[in-house]
């Protein structure tokens, strides 16, 4: 996914695809998923976005030629607030989210990030953890569900908002590997960034005579 600003992303509100076979029948796929991974760098990132064929329907033209349709309604979301802590011992006040702390659970595989901010905060927030003299980072933890509402009444019983995320670097089953692990723990920062929507739009994608079995199934 190309052409979007510097500290922007696309987030999908909603994905919906049709598949036409050679014999004019169109078959409705139903809704599609996010733009996957999230962006964590500056600049272009690679980005796809799930597109999810029943199995009979599969089987039975995925060796066919088939045209699809897909239909994004998408909003474009502007970072409006950054900043860096330290892994292990970090503390920060961010202006959007309040005061936030980072630490490493008991079990030593994750940093756990805590914010706290009197009344709401933004609702698309990221965190990675990355190498501070370099940039290795392991895989970017994204919450992000706005509400584009104007107004929009929201329940908090003691008038505080929490974000909290989770950030592994170690599998406690040995399967798994990160970019950072172990002793680069103590050398990393957590990176956290606040989005807020800054447009809203609608494409169609249009692929002509393609035939399923030549795309990576997940």
């Amino acid at each position: 996914m190309g052409g979007l600003p510097n500290g922007s992303l696309l987030k999908t509100d909603r994905v919906e695809a049709r598949m036409r076979t050679p014999g004019g029948t169109i078959f409705d796929l139903g809704v599609g998923g996010d733009f996957q991974p999230l962006p964590q760098g500056e600049g272009t990132a690679a980005t796809y976005s799930p597109i999810y064929v029943r199995n009979d329907l599969y089987r039975r033209y995925k060796d066919m030629p088939v045209d699809l349709e897909i239909v994004y309604s998408a909003t474009e979301m502007t970072r409006s607030d950054a900043g860096e802590m330290d892994a292990l011992h970090g503390k920060r006040n961010y202006r959007s989210i309040g005061s936030c702390t980072s630490r490493m659970n008991s079990s030593e595989s994750q940093i756990g990030v805590r914010c706290l901010q009197p009344g709401t905060i933004p609702l698309c927030i990221s965190a990675l953890l990355r190498r501070s003299d370099s940039s290795a980072a392991n895989p970017v933890v994204m919450s992000c569900a706005p509400n584009y509402a104007p107004v929009y009444p929201v329940m908090i019983p003691d008038g505080t908002s929490r974000f909290t995320a989770t950030l592994p670097f170690r599998d406690p089953d040995g399967v798994g590997r990160y970019a950072i692990e172990g002793r680069d723990v103590s050398r990393s920062v957590v990176e956290v960034k606040v989005y807020k929507p800054a447009a809203h739009m609608q494409r169609t994608l249009l692929i002509a005579g393609i035939k399923l079995a030549r795309w990576s199934s997940q």
